[in-house]
């Protein structure tokens, strides 16, 4: 595992693509920022938001699956 300090940051070209232009994550100790390769302007997320996020969808996805559950369950009766 790296540690990221203060000043320095980590760079890195993702498979995902935004107007055929591949986005590029920047870590920073406190931050990420992603922006379409070769662009100038990009987003700025603090890590506390995007974990926060995931749980978000993650319990999204799980009460959907029960619901799905429950309704395979009433049909097979």
């Amino acid at each position: 595992m790296t540690r990221l300090d203060r000043e320095s940051r980590l760079v890195r070209e993702t498979g995902a693509f935004l107007k055929q232009r591949p986005l590029v994550v920047e870590l920073s100790a406190r931050m990420v920022r992603i922006r379409p390769k070769a662009a100038r302007w990009g987003y700025e997320v603090d890590y506390e938001s995007i974990f926060a996020l995931g749980a978000t969808k993650a319990a999204e996805k799980e009460r959907a699956e029960r619901v799905a559950r429950k309704q395979r369950t009433r049909h097979s009766r």
